[in-house]
């Protein structure tokens, strides 16, 4: 009976993870118009989960006391959307979590890209708070996160419930901070603590002589069909090539005693990208690997961002100089490492030299 109950819950607990992953919580009952959800079939196992070890849980990753029960938060990121939106999700689970001062519970991104950004190392695994005897599930509202601060929100909801047993408060469905430039030193630890620029990337900036590398991401491929089928968000997300031909101009007269190479990764064919091909030194990596493409932007000495969240990403990651077009739907700082731009970038050219020079003077 014994080994049929903990096969069981194995089972059961597999299902819970299932149910996140798939973005199928809705499954789970609210009561009262309250954020507590639970699976009832999980009471008649209760007495057996409480028996169960959770001794690769050690009291300092559970941030507990002997009088005061643990508390964790995750977001769950959207397993079919592409990995900017995902990824974004899932970094405003870590970031609220932090701020409220509760363990920061990992699901895993779509694809490999778990894997790629190292993100696993440093956060609780959904599957080992799942293993914590008596745990609650408490899925959190939704918030208007350009109107409501959600982290004063959700510490009244957790303070509401002085928690005497283990609980998960789980973010709404598809929130988004709009800040999300907060806590990236522990992101940029995972990603540099296991990723190298790669050997093409090196030999551009250390080659017959040393050479500033501009990673240029223009967003074509998933925008065109967009474009096409004529998506009402298309416009917010397309940029001409003529914004990035008149911004590879301000960005090479905005720094004369440099040598500089242009790499433009996109999606589509050659010819659609041929008048870049004017500048001296310029590198097309059409329908690159994605990984490779992540990799050489992060590493890259200055990044051009697209209006994309693949490109955001890759801009919060690296320590390089961002330039993006501005306003964007996420919150784009403006600070030393950051440079907004407007749809036209001759027009804030004394602005990019300025933060330019700044930039590479220190």
């Amino acid at each position: 009976m014994t080994s049929f109950l903990s096969f069981l819950s194995n089972k059961v607990e597999r299902y819970i993870e299932v149910l996140f992953k798939i973005d199928n919580f809705r499954r789970f009952r609210m009561i009262k118009g309250k954020a507590i959800l639970y699976l009832p079939f999980l009471k008649k196992l209760d007495k057996h989960l409480l028996k169960r070890s959770v001794s690769n849980l050690s009291r300092e990753a559970l941030n507990t006391t002997d009088n005061i029960s643990p508390c964790f938060l995750t977001a769950i990121p959207h397993p079919t959307t592409g990995i900017g939106h995902a990824f974004s999700e899932w970094n405003t689970g870590r970031i609220i979590a932090r701020i409220c001062g509760l363990q920061f519970v990992h699901i895993s991104l779509p694809s490999g890209w778990n894997k790629f950004l190292a993100l696993e190392g440093n956060n609780i695994s959904l599957k080992e708070v799942l293993k914590i005897p008596s745990i609650r599930i408490v899925r959190l509202p939704e918030f208007n996160y350009r109107t409501t601060d959600p982290c004063l929100e959700i510490k009244n909801i957790i303070s509401s419930y002085k928690p005497k047993y283990p609980t998960l408060f789980v973010l709404a469905d598809g929130q988004n901070l709009y800040q999300h430039h907060l806590f990236l030193n522990e992101l940029k630890l995972c990603y540099f603590s296991s990723h190298s620029p790669s050997k093409i990337l090196l030999e551009m900036k250390y080659g017959n002589k040393r050479m500033l590398t501009v990673a240029v991401h223009i967003r074509r491929g998933d925008i065109e069909l967009m474009r096409q089928k004529h998506h009402s968000n298309w416009k917010e997300r397309y940029l001409e090539l003529t914004f990035f031909s008149e911004l590879l101009e301000v960005i090479r007269n905005s720094l004369p005693a440099y040598d500089m190479t242009f790499n433009i990764y996109s999606q589509g064919i050659e010819k659609d990208f041929l008048s870049l091909l004017c500048f001296k030194d310029t590198n097309l990596f059409i329908n690159y690997d994605q990984y490779e493409t992540m990799n050489d932007k992060v590493f890259s000495d200055i990044l051009v961002l697209s209006p994309s969240g693949f490109s955001f990403m890759a801009g919060l990651i690296s320590n390089s100089f961002k330039i993006a077009r501005y306003p964007w739907w996420h919150d784009i700082p403006d600070d030393e490492d950051w440079c907004r731009v407007s749809n036209k970038p001759s027009q804030d050219s004394q602005n990019i030299a300025n933060k330019l020079s700044s930039f590479f003077s220190n």
